[in-house]
This record gives C-alpha cells, structure tokens and sequence, in this order.
C-alpha cells in the first residue's frame, strides 16, 4: 500500500496535468468572445464548495490525507465537468 501523502501527490499532479487540457479549451473560448462571462462567476463561486467538503470531513474526524481527497475530488468534479461543457 503507498503511503497516503503519497497517492494524494501524486493524483494532484495527474489532475494538474489534466487540467491542462481544461485550460488550453478555455484559452480557445476566450479567443472566440464567449466564455468571459462564465469563466469569472465560476472563479468566484469555486473556493467554497471543495472548504465546506473539507471542514466536514475534518469535523467528522477525518484523517488528513482523507480531507486533502474530499477536497480534491471535488475539484476533479468540477475540473472535469468544465472539459466537458467546454469540449462542445
């Protein structure tokens, strides 16, 4: 078994790496004039969903590798629904 720091490291340099892409697609956005909006009301609501996921966890007891993966988990959640909405 890896040492949970460890896996936690290393699944944040894959969503690095897969954000990317994320990225890049919302450059191509900006470009054409149509994600400006949406872009800035995201940044804005995006810090509380994963710190209110977080503070549950470690009120819960939770380990902190475990509240470093709740956090994490969501921001894949959001990271890959924003790939998706921008693929189209």
């Amino acid at each position: 078994m890896l040492n949970p720091l460890f896996a936690l490291s290393f699944e944040a340099a894959r969503f690095g790496l897969e954000m990317q892409s994320v990225v890049a697609l919302r450059l191509m956005r900006l470009m054409g004039g149509t994600e400006a909006r949406g872009s800035v009301s995201e940044k804005m609501a995006a810090p509380t969903e994963p710190q209110t996921s977080a503070t549950t966890v470690s009120i819960n007891n939770g380990t902190d590798p475990k509240v470093g993966k709740t956090a994490s988990n969501v921001y894949k959640k959001r990271g890959r629904a924003n790939k998706r909405r921008l693929s189209k």
